[in-house]
């Protein structure tokens, strides 16, 4: 939308009741505005009405669907002032916008992020949905007093839909175009094939390296033409091992993506296993699942962050100028505990090792002395 359309919103009601106040965002396909009512505040996106594609009314299915932990609750939808509106909870920042402020964020808040990710993701999942967008604008932390600023929350399901196993034949018959954003999309998905659960999870390892890293192999691949482009990028993600993709990083996230890329289509992932793999990373790295995140104050002087690491080139393989190029209050249940109890859960788990590891120590320096009496 042009700059006149936005500057004519402010102070616009819509549906007799809710005032823009504010412009937060524009993405591909709509417009989005803080608006007022009753003194409550509210996110509204906006779709011009004469638009071919109206994603609005499946992100609005989808979003009462998938009513539950870590997804926006929305107050209505409809149309009004020439546009399809979705009003929901407003929510704080986006991590792309977290990130640009941070430059790369440490191990660990990629660890607390990957696991709430995966949590919010296997959420969908078990409804039978996939996302199809998975990308660091779409993943949202909560914002006081409605909502805890620690939590994160998925948005934007215009492009989700629901997880068909009969549409496995549709993955080699049917070429589709590219659903989703090329920089984290999956090879599948970029190779024009019908997307699944498996498909969620690459996304999500891509979001995380990026986090970690700063960047990725095929950023700063350019071509006029956007077909080309993407076959460019999905060229390079193919050459790209999971091992150099990780490389200088814990052995986990290699795990992380031989894993996800070794699914079938139809085949349900384990999500458990998935989560396990970064709490292992913080016990490994002597860190805390508490919620204390980069751009937490208290975290300023500790931070260990990974993004002066390049990725692993083979220049057999992919030439050496191939690669390093910069370019463009509702917590989650995990198997029948909040985070409250699973925080506790690890606490006690780290306490009991301490108190193990104590006691083990405490009885070598009996044994020495032991030995050196007689």
């Amino acid at each position: 939308m042009d700059d006149e359309v936005k500057a004519n919103l402010i102070d616009k009601i819509f549906f007799k009741k809710y005032r823009c106040i504010e412009y937060i965002a524009e993405g591909s396909f709509s417009l989005i505005v803080k608006v007022e009512y009753n003194n409550q505040y509210y996110a509204m996106k906006l779709e011009d009405i004469r638009k071919k594609h109206n994603l609005l009314s499946n992100e609005a299915s989808m979003m009462i669907f998938l009513k539950g932990p870590n997804i926006p609750y929305i107050t209505i939808y409809g149309s009004s002032g020439g546009f399809n509106l979705l009003t929901m909870q407003l929510l704080g920042n986006n991590l792309q916008t977290m990130f640009e402020r941070e430059g790369s964020f440490s191990l660990k808040t990629v660890c607390l992020l990957a696991f709430q990710m995966l949590s919010v993701i296997e959420h969908i999942h078990n409804k039978g949905v996939i996302h199809r967008d998975i990308k660091p604008e779409n993943f949202v932390l909560g914002k006081e007093p409605e909502s805890n600023p620690k939590y994160l929350y998925l948005i934007d399901f215009g492009l989700s839909k629901f997880f068909d196993k009969n549409s496995f034949n549709d993955i080699i018959t049917n070429k589709k175009n590219l659903t989703g954003t090329p920089r984290y999309a999956s090879i599948n998905a970029q190779r024009g094939l019908e997307q699944s659960m498996r498909d969620d999870l690459e996304s999500i390892g891509y979001v995380l390296i990026y986090f970690l890293k700063g960047k990725l192999p095929w950023m700063g691949i350019n071509d006029r033409d956007q077909i080309q482009k993407n076959k460019k990028i999905c060229v390079r993600k193919i050459e790209t091992s999971s091992s150099d993709l990780c490389y200088g990083l814990p052995k986990e996230f290699v795990e992380y993506f031989d894993y996800c890329k070794n699914l079938e289509f139809e085949q349900k992932p384990d999500y458990s296993m998935l989560k396990e793999l970064f709490m292992k990373i913080l016990k490994t790295e002597k860190e805390r699942f508490d919620y204390v995140y980069d751009w937490n104050e208290v975290e300023k002087n500790k931070i260990k962050k990974y993004n002066h690491l390049d990725f692993y080139c083979r220049s057999d393989e992919l030439g050496e100028n191939n690669i390093n190029q910069t370019g463009d209050n509702r917590p989650i249940v995990v198997q029948g505990m909040d985070y409250s109890e699973m925080l506790d859960k690890i606490e006690n788990d780290i306490n009991n090792k301490n108190k193990k590891d104590k006691k083990e120590k405490e009885n070598e320096e009996k044994k020495s002395k032991f030995c050196c009496i007689f």
